[in-house]
């Protein structure tokens, strides 16, 4: 009985010193540099004006889009929060963005609450334009693939964005509208 006590107060006293070294030894996960401040971008509250049409003969209609973003991870991704309202429907959205600091790409993800989602990689052209390639993927099993265009303002306050779709190898304007930065 004694021996089967120390064993179990040796292996408890092991345990917890093992636990209290591990907490001792945890360092701080490091920050994402500067390099990733591309993402910033879309940092913020984002309120989109814009006209959208779901097919090439289509009438447009009016959309009021809101994006709320934030980084998150330390910095290395960017999470955006959807709400696309017209007058017969709204739609929420979650976005995932990371950014490839050696491709210099970011990689996008959205899921809608609809369950349609949506891959991208919004890649800067220069330093104010962002052209997203990407493809939504609808609960049906219809596949559209797609191009915006975001075009900044000097001081990252305002874009102008036109979102277009591809069609029997032709592209069609689907979207286009305009942002400003509340926060």
């Amino acid at each position: 009985m004694k021996a089967v006590c120390l064993t179990t107060t040796i292996t408890v006293l092991l345990f917890c010193t093992n636990g209290i070294q591990a907490q001792a030894t945890q360092t701080e996960s490091p920050k994402a540099g500067a390099e990733y401040n591309v993402l910033d971008a879309w940092s913020g509250i984002w309120n989109v004006q814009g006209e959208v049409r779901d097919s090439i003969s289509a009438s447009y209609y009016h959309v009021d889009w809101t994006l709320t973003g934030k980084r998150v991870l330390n910095g290395y991704a960017l999470e955006i929060l959807h709400l696309w309202k017209t007058k017969d429907f709204t739609q929420n959205g979650f976005e995932i963005t990371c950014y490839d600091p050696i491709k210099k790409i970011c990689i996008t993800h959205i899921v809608y609450d609809d369950g349609t989602w949506f891959n991208s990689t919004p890649t800067f052209t220069d330093r104010r334009t962002c052209i997203e390639d990407g493809v939504t993927y609808y609960p049906n099993g219809k596949v559209e693939v797609s191009q915006w265009i975001w075009n900044f303002s000097d001081d990252w306050m305002s874009f102008v964005v036109k979102g277009e779709n591809l069609k029997d190898n032709n592209w069609w304007k689907a979207f286009e509208g305009k942002g400003t930065k509340s926060k």
